[in-house]
């Protein structure tokens, strides 16, 4: 009986289990990375999303800020700014008005006329400094935050400067 056995070559049923067992916990570690790679994936187009928003709004914001006119000095800082209920804080640049809503939602309005520049706003701070050129610099810093992802964007402008 044993030449019999021995001319036929194969594996026992110990070792097909063996190399099966051995093959699932490979694959179970791939499968580990490659959800974590997903995660990653997502979580950075997230984030690109909303630095695109982030983008977007600020460059509108600033627009309207270099387009308001130049205070004189007896409107010093020439930001009208002020909470109520409802909002934030609103920000008037002549007749726009740009506030953060009780929704999260950064708004720019012009009479009855919103738009809304950006959502998932964590923050918004537009800040006007004394310049010795005449118009204050205005900075404007925005962050954005959605699920694990947020992004920030800051720049300055002088008030005024395109009139």
């Amino acid at each position: 009986m044993t030449k019999a056995r021995s001319a036929q070559a194969g594996l026992t049923l110990v070792e097909l289990l063996l190399a099966m067992a051995i093959m699932a916990m490979v694959l179970a570690s791939l499968s580990d990375m490659l959800q974590s790679a997903a995660r990653a994936s997502t979580l950075a187009g997230e984030a690109m999303t909303l630095q695109r928003e982030a983008d977007f709004a600020l460059a509108r914001v600033t627009g309207r800020i270099a387009a308001a006119p130049a205070p004189t000095l007896s409107k010093w800082p020439g930001l009208d700014q002020k909470t109520n209920k409802e909002n934030l804080f609103v920000t008037k640049f002549d007749t726009i008005e740009i506030f953060v809503d009780g929704a999260g939602q950064l708004v720019e309005a012009e009479g009855p006329q919103r738009r809304i520049l950006a959502d998932s706003v964590r923050s918004l701070s537009i800040t006007a400094t004394r310049s010795s050129g005449g118009a204050p610099l205005v900075e404007v810093a925005l962050n954005l935050a959605r699920g694990d992802a947020s992004a920030a964007a800051t720049s300055v402008v002088r008030l005024g400067s395109i009139r």
